[in-house]
C-alpha cells in the first residue's frame, strides 16, 4: 500500500497551511485538533502472540505492539472542515521512535526505518 496524505486546506482554500489561511482570512482563531489510530493488520496480533511465547522461552524482551497501521487526522473545530489526513501502511509512532535503524522486532516484521 502507498502512503497517503491529503491536505485539505490546500485543496480547498487553495494555500499551503492552516498558518497561511490564517493570514489571508485575517482571523486569529483556528481551534483544530488531531489524532492518529493504528488499527493492527490482519493476523498481526496472533503472529505477535506466537513471537512472544518464542522470544519468552529465549529470555527475550516481547514485541509490545502487533504490526498495524496509521491513519491520522485533523480537523478544524472553528471552522468545520478537516484540515489533513495521513494513512500509512506502518505504525508512524515506530518511526519518530526510531528514525536512524530497524530494531529486531522491525526487521522480523518487515518494518523499515527512514
Amino acid at each position: 500500500m502507498n502512503p497517503l496524505g491529503v491536505n485539505f486546506a490546500s485543496a480547498l482554500f487553495k494555500c499551503r497551511s492552516i498558518g497561511e489561511l490564517k493570514e489571508e482570512c485575517g482571523e486569529e482563531f483556528f481551534e483544530t485538533c488531531s489524532d492518529e489510530t493504528y488499527p493492527a493488520k490482519k493476523g498481526a496480533k496472533r503472529e505477535m502472540k506466537e513471537e512472544n511465547r518464542m522470544r519468552k522461552l529465549e529470555g527475550e524482551k516481547k514485541i509490545p505492539y502487533p504490526e498495524s497501521s496509521c491513519a491520522a487526522f485533523s480537523y478544524v473545530l472553528s471552522h468545520g472542515f478537516y484540515a489533513s489526513s495521513l494513512i500509512r501502511d506502518f505504525d508512524f509512532n515506530f518511526l519518530l521512535a526510531k528514525p536512524s535503524s530497524p530494531t529486531e522486532a522491525g526487521q522480523k516484521q518487515g518494518r523499515q526505518s527512514i
